[in-house]
């Protein structure tokens, strides 16, 4: 690749030497999948977070209060990129409904965007779950010196996009339902990316698409391609992906999908 790390090492959880070979890759600073994490460990997060799930959670009170009701932001663009960024605020009852109404009629299987639905994104787990220790707790096991990782939730139909950026802590995606497409590019390439200036100084946005990038707008992303250094995986239900600080990606819905990331910024 040139500078950086040279692709996406793919390792098999519960193996003997997994977790050695996983501790080299992070002291490397290198992306790595820990495939069937979540069925190893036997997470009830991989039946409460897929639709149907998410909608008996969601139809009862649940930590004295009515999840359901909860007011939620949906993303109807790709919020990354620079312009101007559309949200609607539902009921979470109402999305998630959407979503299971969804998952019923196309059984899982990847469709074309439902643009009325929009996109659950980075919402707090708390707010939704209490406390998700009892649901999964990866960052227990990987790192268990790790002090209050902050988690997020991610749900929405197939086709929804978090556009290249990179985050300052280091990050694992947890793949809870259906199929997520990962693309990731190495820190050392930034100065092609077409970076800009939306959110806070904790998170670099790009402009460019990394995954379908338009060379004519975005010509320097061609230095890119040229040295080889996109790298793309495909996450299921149970897998794990560890995402190195800085590192630049861009998230897809190949599904329908229920996700959570976990960041911590003291391992």
């Amino acid at each position: 690749l040139g500078e950086g790390w040279q692709g996406v090492k793919e390792l098999k959880y519960g193996k003997s030497d997994t977790f050695c070979e996983f501790l080299t890759h992070l002291e490397r600073g290198e992306p790595v999948v820990l495939r069937g994490m979540g069925q190893a460990e036997r997470w009830s997060a991989l039946k409460v977070c897929t639709p149907s799930g998410l909608k008996k959670l969601v139809s009862h009170d649940c930590h004295k209060r009515s999840i359901g009701n909860l007011r939620v932001d949906v993303a109807l663009n790709v919020e990354e990129r620079s312009g101007c960024t559309k949200k609607a605020r539902v009921r979470l009852r109402d999305f998630v409904h959407k979503l299971h109404a969804c998952d019923l009629e196309h059984g899982g299987k990847s469709v074309s965007k439902d643009n009325d639905m929009g996109y659950l994104k980075q919402i707090q787990c708390d707010r939704i779950f209490g406390d998700t220790k009892e649901l999964l707790d990866p960052v227990k096991t990987l790192w268990p010196d790790a002090i209050c990782p902050t988690g997020y939730f991610w749900a929405g139909p197939s086709g929804c996009t978090t556009g290249c950026h990179s985050d300052d802590e280091k990050n694992i995606l947890v793949q809870l339902y259906g199929k997520k497409r990962v693309t990731l590019v190495p820190e050392a390439y930034k100065s092609y990316l077409y970076t800009n200036s939306k959110y806070d100084s904790g998170t670099t946005c790009c402009d460019v698409d990394i995954e379908n990038p338009d060379l004519h707008k975005h010509p320097l992303f061609k230095k890119v391609i040229a040295a080889g250094a996109v790298r793309t995986v495909t996450l299921d239900a149970g897998d794990v992906l560890y995402i190195p600080k800085n590192v630049f990606h861009q998230v897809t819905s190949e599904t329908i999908s229920v996700s959570m990331n976990f960041f911590c910024s003291n391992w």
